[in-house]
């Protein structure tokens, strides 16, 4: 991931206040040897990237300090990728300048890419996997209410009632023979 609007960061470098700040800088990050992973000890973003607040009011991804500051390059607009595809790296070594498609690139070539079927369990948000799923559709056949269903699982009645009505994980469920009832089948817009 790369910061989605790059800042220029060489002018916070500059004198004994960049020093300064480099020095606070890589006191967050495990430095260890060159090949190996230079996680960083602070502050991360939602999606795992390291964030270091080089000024009071400005806040730039570790990893793009890092490699800015190795550099003495802000890189010409391009973002900051990882050779080592962990976001908490911070080694000037495993860290590289390039585009927008660069990223994309690598994100399908690690397998990191939303494409194809991303229903039931392939579903990255999906609470339940398809064991569990059986469960349900078993105790459904067995006549179990939605709330006893639910009571040993990470899912809400809720939830089960959708699956119970067709709302959700409705083609899993009608390859482990359970079919709602038409009057709860949802109706299409």
């Amino acid at each position: 991931m790369a910061d989605p609007f790059p800042k220029p960061i060489l002018p916070y470098l500059e004198g004994k206040i960049g020093e300064l700040r480099m020095l606070r800088f890589w006191s967050k990050v495990d430095i260890r040897a060159p090949e190996e992973c230079w996680e960083w000890q602070a502050s991360l973003t939602t999606s795992g990237y390291g964030r270091f607040k080089i000024a009071s009011h400005v806040q730039v991804t570790a990893s793009r300090l890092a490699l800015i500051a190795h550099k003495k390059d802000e890189g010409g607009g391009l973002h900051v990728l990882h050779h080592c595809d962990n976001p908490k790296c911070c080694n000037p070594h495993h860290l590289y300048f390039g585009t927008v498609q660069d990223n994309v690139n690598d994100k399908v070539e690690r397998g990191r890419c939303r494409s194809g079927d991303q229903s039931g369990a392939n579903n990255g948000a999906a609470k339940i996997n398809e064991q569990q799923l059986e469960l349900i559709v078993s105790r459904f056949k067995k006549g179990w209410n939605n709330k006893q269903i639910a009571a040993d699982l990470p899912i809400g009645h809720a939830m089960v009632s959708k699956i119970r009505c067709g709302n959700m994980w409705q083609e899993q469920a009608a390859k482990l023979g359970w079919k709602p009832a038409p009057q709860f089948k949802r109706k299409a817009a």
